[in-house]
């Protein structure tokens, strides 16, 4: 330890490192001859002396071997002189004849008076000035926030009495800290200054991305009720989303997290179509949308079992379009159906027992080509009805019958059901009618014991749209083998009727054995026997004629002893050419 002393106007400075005990001379006349003494010697910090004589003050870096005249006049003149003085840690103070107290924050090279009015209600001069350390703690805080008041983030990252401490917080749009400056002195009140923060500013130039994830774009809803589904990423933080509703403002969510599935719900919309879109803006009001997709609303909540998911499908083009109730039928249509106007088929279809509807005037879009199911039917030999009445082969085709289960095929809709066909009655309708404006080159006959041959039914060629043609095909036997199948579609003119394109290629149809077989019994062969005795004259034609009655006679006894339906094996085409000879 090393106690520095001056010796009065000797301006002498003497050194004891022996508390005192022995002394030694480290400066003589520390002023160089400037005539000063010494009222009093201070040290800051750093260890650096100081002496006051009067207004003059003097500084020394080494130990008060050499000396610098800092200041000349700290007081500018009042012509008071410096009592005491010493430093309080950071700040040099002095007080002065007239109790006035200075301060100097540089080391003595300036001074500033912080209090000029006797500090002791002129109770004396002061003989001493001397400092006391109390404990203190400084925390240090902060957050980043992209509300302005900061409410939706908390502070964090608390340092505690640090010189100087770096926080890590996310970009955003604004930043605050907060720093607490604590004493454990009952006497001091602490204060907090000279306090300063360094920081890097981020701009962030880049647009939030926002991309749909669902519905997907042209799909469907039942109901009315539907959940879009979207996320957004960007480098900060998100303020807002919004979402756009046929080019309007729907409703806005603020604060959205990134990188996760969000989500706006819409309840009891309408029927028809709707565009939507989200709208993201981040923290450096930067803002980024999805793309603009569609979604079309229909009312169809009464149909269960297999009925086709709109949110599955492209509404606008929908194939194999189906209206299920299990327990009673199905309709599952042939021709794709558009829905993009969105359709209340809750109101204006109806599928229930022995009987399937469609408003085709309220439905104008299901007024299309399609299989008609009718299930739990106790028929021994079922055939279609069209508004209560038998209908006629030009809009119904009998497919199938079999465990309770009717399939025809339908070109238009209205209401539709079954009856069981009367006793003696061949029935007009599709496959199963008569001979009436159809044609019939082949016979059906049972074959239990050859393979399977594919016999293929067809309707009528529909009408040109957009330069195509197409009809529904089905093979009778439901081989499940297509190597004898007929075209579905195929390229016409506008103005073109079903019924002539029909007739053009029933010669290449024939060929494969693919014609339309439309008669039955009694009127099939009745065709036939025309078609024979035009062709053949004479003994042959009555030789024919013989074998033809005794035909009528054989499927006569065998239609009665097998009726419909309980026949076990297939019915396979004979070609005329095999029946002549």
């Amino acid at each position: 330890m090393a106690l520095i002393s001056t010796q009065g106007m000797q301006s002498d400075v003497w050194r004891s490192v022996d508390s005192g005990s022995i002394w030694s001379l480290v400066k003589d006349d520390y002023n160089g001859g400037d005539g000063n003494g010494a009222t009093f010697m201070a040290v800051d910090s750093s260890n650096n002396l100081y002496i006051i004589f009067n207004q003059d003050v003097w500084q020394s870096i080494d130990s008060g071997t050499s000396w610098t005249k800092v200041n000349d006049d700290y007081n500018g003149g009042e012509g008071q002189n410096a009592l005491v003085a010493d430093f309080d840690g950071s700040n040099f103070i002095l007080i002065e004849g007239d109790e006035d107290i200075w301060s100097s924050a540089d080391s003595g090279t300036t001074w500033t008076k912080i209090n000029g009015s006797d500090f002791n209600g002129g109770n004396g001069d002061p003989f001493g000035i001397a400092t006391t350390t109390v404990t203190t703690d400084l925390t240090f805080s902060a957050r980043s926030c992209s509300a302005s008041d900061c409410s939706d983030a908390s502070f964090s990252g608390a340092l505690t009495n640090p010189v100087s401490g770096a926080l890590s917080v996310t970009n955003n749009r604004y930043f605050q800290y907060r720093a607490l400056f604590t004493s454990d002195s009952a006497v001091a009140s602490p204060e907090l200054y000279n306090f300063s923060i360094d920081y890097n500013s981020y701009t962030d130039a880049d647009v939030p991305v926002a991309k749909s994830i669902s519905p997907e774009n042209g799909r469907g809803n039942n109901d009315g009720n539907i959940t879009l589904n979207y996320n957004v990423t960007d480098a900060s933080s998100i303020s807002n989303c919004s979402l756009m509703l046929n080019g309007q403002l729907n409703q806005t969510e603020a604060s959205v997290t990134r990188n996760i599935t969000k989500s706006f719900s819409l309840t009891g919309l309408g029927l028809g179509a709707y565009t939507w879109n989200v709208s993201c803006t981040d923290s450096y009001n930067n803002a980024g949308s999805t793309e603009t997709w569609r979604f079309y609303i229909s009312n169809m909540n009464s149909f269960s079992g297999i009925t086709t998911n709109l949110s599955q499908v492209n509404v606008s083009n929908i194939e194999n379009f189906i209206l299920d109730e299990p327990s009673a039928g199905r309709i599952n249509f042939s021709a794709a159906v558009d829905l993009s106007g969105g359709a209340d088929i809750d109101s204006y279809a109806n599928i229930s027992s022995n009987r399937v509807e469609i408003n085709s005037a309220s439905l104008p879009e299901l007024n299309k080509s399609a299989f008609v199911h009718l299930l739990g039917l106790s028929y021994t030999n079922p055939r279609p009805l069209r508004n209560g009445e038998t209908c006629p082969s030009s809009i119904c085709t009998e497919v199938s019958y079999s465990g309770g289960e009717f399939i025809f095929s339908v070109t238009s809709f209205s209401t539709y059901s079954s009856e069981e066909t009367p006793t003696g009655d061949s029935g007009s309708s599709g496959s199963t009618g008569g001979s009436n404006n159809r044609e019939s080159e082949d016979v059906l006959v049972p074959e239990e014991q050859q393979a399977c041959v594919e016999s293929w039914r067809c309707n009528a060629w529909g009408e040109c749209e957009s330069g195509k043609q197409t009809r529904n095909c089905w093979d009778f036997n439901q081989c499940g083998t297509r190597a004898k199948a007929p075209p579905v579609s195929r390229e016409c003119e506008i103005g073109e009727k079903g019924n002539a394109p029909q007739q053009e290629a029933s010669a290449e149809e024939s060929e494969q054995g693919q014609r339309e077989i439309t008669g039955r019994g009694i009127g099939g062969i009745t065709a036939f026997i025309t078609l024979t005795l035009g062709k053949y004259g004479g003994t042959t034609a009555f030789l024919v004629l013989v074998l033809i009655v005794v035909a009528i006679y054989v499927a006569y006894r065998y239609k009665r002893n097998h009726p419909r339906g309980k026949f076990s094996g297939r019915y396979v085409e004979i070609p005329r050419s095999r029946i002549e000879k």
